[in-house]
């Protein structure tokens, strides 16, 4: 049986749901995969909680429900512990990394990830920022200290984007990506296309809903799809490459007028990101673009999400579904997890 003590930054909807199936899912781990997970290290962004011994996932769960932060865990909670300190203290085997996106800079979580791999922890992250910022940084300094860096999270949630390009499509050249990787963009340009809404009539709608945030911008404009695939970019097809680089449109310009007229020629709108070759360099555009029905992606409804490559040995290979949420976006930092397992020689 192989053993991993996890420390856990960032314990919102995606830390607690990742609690929740470590608990759920504690005897399937043991015998399908011969493995046990155990929790000694918990910040959020009020306080921190180290152990020695594993801590009680239902107590880490209730405590964050009832008094607001894994702070207040009875006896070794600290309200006012660092993410830092907590990385310093907890001596765990691999880092968890789920704090929010920072698309200036990738931090604080770029620092976390530094620490960790210097304290000899593996890392892993759903958190693009540091992916985009740091990818080979990130890459030598774990290769430095024998550790492994997994971030299949960080494109689009549960469908297994990168894993897909680096494991099942080892040995060919991947030529092109194209994909539909933001469910909420995606769900508004559903709504226009079935039932005649117009952009704000289907961004309020995604509000209510609870798919699309608040300030829905890194959504809309289009930030959140070009993160994914600069992602793509520079872990598959060896890109160097920054936002400022890239060609990014949203669709906030889009009209009913133009979903009529796609409709007419017998195509639909998708807000598509693109990673491609020109001129023997890699370039990533997002734009909407009408794209016919037959197309791979053309028929990938709501908050549904696909990923095309396009390869010199096996042709084009699309992935598409997942579930969009809490639970899948946890359950792509377990698939991480049990593949860096299988890895840890």
């Amino acid at each position: 049986m192989r053993q991993y003590s996890l420390c856990i930054i960032g314990f919102g909807n995606v830390g607690r749901a990742l609690g929740e199936i470590l608990k759920n899912k504690s005897a399937f781990l043991r015998e399908e995969h011969n493995i046990e997970f155990n929790i000694t290290g918990v910040a959020d962004s009020r306080g921190g909680v180290v152990s020695r011994d594993p801590l009680d996932i239902d107590i880490l769960l209730e405590t964050v429900k009832n008094k607001g932060s894994v702070g207040y865990y009875p006896d070794l909670g600290n309200i006012n512990q660092t993410a830092l300190e907590v990385i310093q203290l907890c001596q765990s085997d691999i880092l968890i990394e789920l704090t929010p996106t920072n698309i200036k800079d990738g931090e604080p979580a770029l620092t976390y990830i530094r620490n960790a791999l210097f304290q000899k922890m593996h890392v892993v992250t759903a958190n693009k920022g540091p992916v985009v910022f740091a990818y080979s940084e990130i890459l030598e300094l774990a290769r430095k200290q024998n550790k492994l860096f997994k971030f299949g999270g960080a494109t689009a949630g549960a469908l297994p984007t990168v894993n897909v390009g680096y494991y099942d499509l080892a040995g060919s050249e991947i030529t092109s990506i194209e994909g539909i990787v933001n469910g909420t963009t995606n769900y508004i340009l559903s709504r226009m296309t079935e039932d005649k809404l117009s952009f704000e009539e289907g961004l309020a709608e995604a509000q209510s809903l609870g798919i699309a945030e608040r300030d829905p911008s890194l959504d809309i404009k289009g930030y959140d799809t070009a993160y994914k695939m600069i992602i793509l970019a520079i872990s598959l097809m060896g890109a160097k490459i920054r936002l400022d680089d890239i060609v990014r449109n949203g669709i906030t310009e889009i009209t009913p007028a133009h979903i009529a007229q796609a409709k007419e020629e017998g195509k639909v709108y998708k807000l598509l990101g693109r990673v491609f070759k020109e001129e023997g360099e890699v370039k990533v555009r997002v734009e909407p673009k009408a794209i016919a029905l037959d197309h791979p992606l053309g028929r990938i409804n709501k908050t549904q999400k696909a990923v095309t490559f396009h390869t010199d040995l096996i042709g084009s290979l699309t992935v598409s579904g997942g579930d969009a949420g809490r639970i899948p976006a946890a359950a792509a930092v377990l698939r991480d997890l049990i593949n860096l397992s299988r890895e840890d020689h």
